[in-house]
């Protein structure tokens, strides 16, 4: 036996059909006894549905930036890192090493400068060591060189013509070490600063053997996959862990052509959770091209995640609030009558109901909103609906909505 069963007072566990004469052809039909409920006007959210994936906030695949043997694993699978955590270690003892040699060669280049650390970009060279020696030298020749010029031009001369020869080579010698000296102190001072960049470069090596999570401000990574392993010799550009920020979901979606002129950012996306209850976000981007192929445009809905009820790569479905349906009727579920595939309503009018066919539009365990237009003063029928049709008397017994 199958049981066609109404959403109002079923009476009995077989429900017949309503009878389908006329009050006419029914004389003296003793009144029903029924209860009535009021409808309610109220603005209902007009919505487009949406299907799509969610995605993290943000992702992203960390790699090793220098080779070498995986030392130690610091995050796994599953684990919650903050930006800027070490997920790894490569074995820093061959960087250590380079960067050992390079702080050698820096301070041999600046023993020669006779300098302790590298200047700065406006440093005066000519206050090296070897520079001041080799200048005081050519000092010392040129004063050499004026006395024996006093001499030279005495009458009779004092000194002999090849001594004064002499001299004015020294002179002119003293001069040329003191350019010398000066070049060499640059291109010294040039090999230091070259020496130092080269150390900054082993020094940033060495930090990289620590692979860390990049930054991402006011938020914390979750490790989706860890793909290296204690020991084994990764190259740079190796993806060590796969990372995602999951305190804030993405849903992804593509919405018809029809809908591009009234789809807005910040407008209210309910989604449909298999939770205790509905989880809402907003419209957060919107794609200014269109799918030739699929006629859609493409929306991302963010959703707050940090009781972490999303997983990324999971099936979605969510409607968008577009507008609202003003002054739509609502009325108790009780009120509605289905039977073969027909939803009505009773109307008490005058000691008789009237029927109406209605379209259900929306309805939960306690409601039901319908499309047609019904007056707000309306009574309808909340109970014996299988024992109602077009005209039937009916007697009121009680007035009000259920709680």
């Amino acid at each position: 036996m199958i049981c066609l069963l109404g959403c109002g007072d079923s009476g009995s566990s077989a429900t017949p059909a309503p009878s389908t004469a006329s009050p006419a052809n029914r004389p003296n039909q003793t009144p029903i006894d029924v209860t009535v409920v009021s409808v309610t006007q109220i603005d209902l959210p007009e919505t487009i549905e949406i299907v799509g994936t969610i995605y993290p906030r943000e992702e992203s695949n960390v790699s090793a930036q220098v080779g070498g043997r995986v030392l130690e694993l610091v995050a796994d699978m599953g684990d919650e890192i903050d930006s800027n955590a070490v997920v790894a270690r490569i074995d820093p003892t061959d960087y250590q090493l380079e960067l050992n040699q390079r702080e050698s060669a820096l301070r041999e280049s600046l023993a020669k400068l006779g300098l302790d650390a590298l200047p700065e970009k406006d440093f005066d060279i000519s206050k090296v060591p070897t520079v001041q020696r080799a200048r005081v030298q050519a000092q010392n020749a040129q004063a050499r060189l004026e006395r024996a010029q006093s001499l030279f031009t005495r009458e009779p001369p004092l000194i002999s013509p090849q001594d004064f020869a002499d001299i004015e080579t020294q002179h002119q010698v003293a001069e040329r070490d003191a350019d010398v000296a000066l070049l060499d102190a640059n291109a010294t001072l040039a090999a230091a600063r070259s020496r130092a960049a080269e150390l900054s470069t082993a020094r940033e090596s060495l930090e990289k053997t620590s692979i860390k999570a990049p930054n991402l401000e006011g938020s914390k990574w979750s490790v989706a996959s860890r793909n290296i392993n204690i020991g084994e010799v990764v190259e740079s550009g190796t993806i060590t862990h796969r990372l995602i920020a999951i305190d804030t979901m993405k849903l992804r979606a593509a919405i018809p052509e029809r809908f591009v002129e009234r789809v807005k950012v910040g407008q209210r996306v309910t989604l449909r959770s298999t939770g205790e209850s509905d989880i809402i976000g907003k419209v957060s981007r919107i794609s200014p091209s269109i799918d030739m192929n699929t006629r859609t445009f493409e929306v991302e809905a963010a959703f707050d995640n940090k009781d972490r009820k999303l997983n990324a790569g999971a099936f979605a479905r969510a409607d968008v609030e577009i507008g609202v349906r003003a002054n739509k009727v609502q009325i108790p579920r009780a009120a509605l009558y289905r039977f073969a595939g027909v939803e009505r309503i009773f109307v008490v009018e005058q000691g008789k109901v009237r029927a109406v066919s209605v379209t259900v539009i929306q309805e939960n365990d306690s409601s039901v909103v319908i499309e047609n237009e019904i007056p707000s003063t309306a009574q309808l029928a909340s109970s014996s609906l299988n024992r109602l049709a077009e005209g039937v008397p009916v007697r009121v017994i009680e007035s009000g909505n259920p709680r």
